[in-house]
């Protein structure tokens, strides 16, 4: 399971973390959508056979900011995208199974959650030309942290979906996540 971060901020910064180095062209990439879960032809990648995984999905979660100025009063608006990489997920071809492939659709809905988080955190914060790149840096790398221990989480607790109950827990507890962080979704 791979899950990057991208921070793009198209002002006058331009950082990527834990990421490839370069944005994935858009027919390459899935955006999170309630109603579009993933399927198995998504993952266009060549399987690493060396891998103990039987599938890996390359997760992205990016940020950029927007500076405005109207009337003498300087606006900061935020856009994160949540989206699944194609050419860089892929899947062993004996391993696809239901099972697998909802384990890694639930990979993609905690992406989604933790960007849900971002977007709430960066609405409710305030931001300066003085500092905008650091408040919003510290932001992403605190979110960025939970976001990964929960992933840790999720593949320890189901050993990689192979423990249906667990992956059952799994699911219901990131759906409700998703139901009580709708207010924060992309429109």
């Amino acid at each position: 399971m791979v899950y990057n971060y991208l921070i793009y901020l198209p002002v006058a910064l331009s950082l990527f973390l834990a990421s490839i180095g370069q944005k994935a062209p858009a027919e390459d990439k899935i955006h999170w959508n309630n109603s579009r879960k993933l399927s198995w032809q998504d993952f266009k990648g060549n399987p690493r056979e060396s891998s103990q995984f039987s599938a890996e999905s390359s997760l992205q979660i990016s940020y950029g900011l927007k500076i405005s100025q109207e009337g003498g009063v300087t606006n900061y608006s935020f856009t994160v995208d949540c989206y699944f990489e194609k050419k860089d997920s892929w899947v062993k071809p004996d391993k696809k199974t239901d099972a697998l492939l909802k384990h890694e659709q639930i990979h993609f809905d905690i992406a989604e959650y933790f960007a849900r988080k971002l977007r709430k955190e960066f609405k409710k914060n305030t931001f300066t030309i003085a500092d905008y790149q650091s408040k919003s840096k510290a932001i992403f790398n605190k979110n960025f942290t939970e976001y990964q221990s929960y992933q840790t989480a999720y593949d320890e607790d189901t050993r990689h979906g192979s423990i249906p109950e667990e992956q059952a827990k799994w699911e219901e507890k990131v759906g409700n996540l998703l139901v009580k962080s709708k207010n924060y979704k992309k429109m």
